[in-house]
């Protein structure tokens, strides 16, 4: 049997691809959930009450942009997709939950279909195992049960067929694109999806993309029926053990704990498969939130690994010559209760978004095909006129896609260097002079989080904070000879002082001209951009200022605004 997937080759023309994001419509309450788990019930519930189990483990994971949000409220559904869109993304996968007629947590998708907002590409997965208390979809404990009856096989296609015919609705090759999360425990897959096509083509949809998810061992989706197979991460990739290995584990600890990085060599050496595959990569994964202290856990997650793993899953799709219309699947938006999330938190911000971006514009196809000639197209069928111009679309929106990202990355870079990691240590550096300094000059944040609605950062101990701004201090030059700068922790006593040394400043033009208009004169290189660890910072409230030095002068410009770090709980 010939190859349908291939990682292609060198001199082969890159396709453009979609990327299309899982996507979680459990953030709102529900009756169901209210009775099963409480009132007011919802994943951040979960979220929320995590706690680390060692040393480095980053729980509780909070958002950062979007906050604890409800998707109830059409704004925040508006603002999700405006910033996957902005980052490459091309469309959200949503969750269906039916069960033999009953559907949970559609308010978001049946809002989304009757407003006609947000205009932003979608499909479905239907999640067809039993709802249990274990989030497992195991056989304990069931709270609801899965019907997969063959009267439940036409109800199930009925309910979905004005979906599929959504002008936004995602196609494949023409055909609108079907997930089932486990086509393994259908029934008898194949009367279910014979049952399907048979429905959807009574009711003026030719063809479905059926494709099943690769989870619970499932590997050749074609037996059943499916036109293809996603892969679906963590499920189906190996890597070893760290539970040993990690420093400080809780010793109830009864899970597993394995190396993201093995995850990410192993999904880049998987060989050609005979069946049509969709490839997928999981931002992270960390289920503490649902399963505490029996949580399965992939450490030693970054951007720059997640980066490596999206760009090579992109480029070997976009150079599969059998692929017409490649897509890739990333696993996920919005789980925050199993740690896979595109949303920015308040440890990497958008840096997954941005490690999303480059990805998607490194494997951007290259210069368009050669103008189809009259004689050409005279030749060709309604169908493949058709078929050409959806090709040629396609094309254009992919090449729109990347200028808009590049755009908006050049302007970043213009504004803003890569912000420096650094940690707080109570060691001055060594081009602070001893003795006191005198409080002179301003530092304004222009960003400043994670923040309460009070405007104070409250950061747990061995966390993160992101700080952009500008500081300038009177006879001071940041870029002049011998400059130094350093962000500055001032606790409730004086000599409570913790030092993170600014490796490089940052031109502020606008910063430059704002003075000018006053009658003043700045440096250049007042700004700074800094994302800067708290280990080792005792709990306290703290005053934040940046001492600035130059030939021998010194000084501090201090914030109004406070960090609390909180005491272990």
């Amino acid at each position: 049997m010939s190859k349908l997937h291939t990682g292609g080759t060198a001199t082969e023309a890159a396709k453009p691809v979609r990327l299309v994001a899982f996507y979680l419509p459990q953030f709102h309450p529900i009756p169901e959930n209210d009775a099963w788990w409480g009132k007011g019930f919802t994943e951040w519930t979960n979220v929320a009450r995590a706690r680390p189990l060692f040393r480095g483990h980053q729980q509780p994971r909070r958002p950062s942009d979007l906050g604890y949000y409800d998707l109830r409220v059409p704004e925040v559904r508006e603002q999700q997709a405006a910033l996957a869109r902005s980052y490459g993304v091309f469309g959200f996968c949503y969750y269906y939950y039916w069960f033999g007629g009953r559907r949970l947590l559609s308010r978001p998708l049946d809002e989304m279909l009757s407003s006609g907002r947000p205009d932003f590409p979608f499909c479905l997965c239907w999640a067809n195992e039993n709802w249990t208390r274990r989030w497992d979809g195991d056989e304990h404990d069931v709270l609801i049960r899965q019907d997969h009856s063959p009267e439940s096989d036409v109800r199930f296609i009925l309910d979905a067929i004005p979906i599929l015919q959504d002008p936004r609705y995602i196609h494949y090759d023409g055909k609108p694109v079907l997930l089932v999360y486990r086509a393994g425990i259908l029934q008898d897959p194949r009367r279910t999806t014979d049952t399907w096509r048979e429905t959807c083509r009574a009711h003026g949809i030719p063809e479905l993309h059926l494709v099943a998810a690769q989870t619970f061992g499932l590997v050749d989706p074609t037996p059943l029926g499916f036109d293809a197979a996603v892969e679906f991460p963590p499920h189906g990739i190996a890597g070893h053990r760290l539970d040993q290995e990690v420093i400080g584990l809780d010793p109830d600890f009864e899970g597993k704990i394995h190396d993201y990085r093995d995850a990410v060599d192993y999904s880049l050496e998987r060989p050609a498969q005979p069946y049509r595959l969709h490839r997928g990569v999981m931002v992270s994964w960390d289920n503490t939130p649902r399963r505490r202290l029996q949580a399965h856990v992939w450490h030693h997650g970054t951007p720059d690994a997640y980066e490596h793993w999206l760009r090579g899953v992109i480029e070997s799709s976009g150079r599969d010559a059998t692929d017409p219309e490649p897509l890739v699947f990333v696993n996920a938006w919005n789980e925050w209760a199993e740690g896979a999330h595109l949303e920015p938190d308040e440890v990497w911000g958008h840096a997954y978004l941005l490690a999303t971006r480059r990805a998607v514009l490194s494997a951007a196809p290259g210069p368009a095909p050669a103008r189809m000639r009259d004689a050409d197209l005279e030749s060709l069928s309604s169908a493949e006129l058709r078929d050409a111009l959806r090709r040629a679309q396609r094309e254009l929106e992919a090449y729109r896609r990347a200028n808009a990202a590049l755009r908006e990355e050049l302007e970043i870079a213009d504004v803003t260097a890569r912000p420096i990691v650094a940690e707080f240590s109570p060691e001055r550096p060594a081009w602070l002079p001893p003795g006191d300094f005198p409080v002179a000059g301003q530092l304004h944040l222009d960003e400043f989080w994670p923040c309460d609605e009070r405007g104070v950062l409250v950061a747990e101990r061995g966390r993160r904070f992101r700080l952009r701004g500008w500081a300038v201090s009177e006879g001071i030059d940041p870029a002049g000879k011998d400059a130094g700068s350093c962000l500055l922790l001032q606790g409730g006593e004086p000599e409570q002082m913790l030092f993170a040394p600014l490796q490089a400043r940052i031109a502020r033009p606008d910063v430059v001209e704002t003075f000018a208009s006053a009658g003043a004169e700045v440096p250049l290189e007042s700004g700074f951009a800094a994302s800067v660890w708290y280990e080792g910072a005792a709990p306290g409230r703290y005053r934040l200022g940046l001492i600035q030095a130059e030939a021998g002068r010194v000084a501090v410009a201090m914030s109004p605004r406070e960090i609390v770090v909180p005491g272990e709980e």
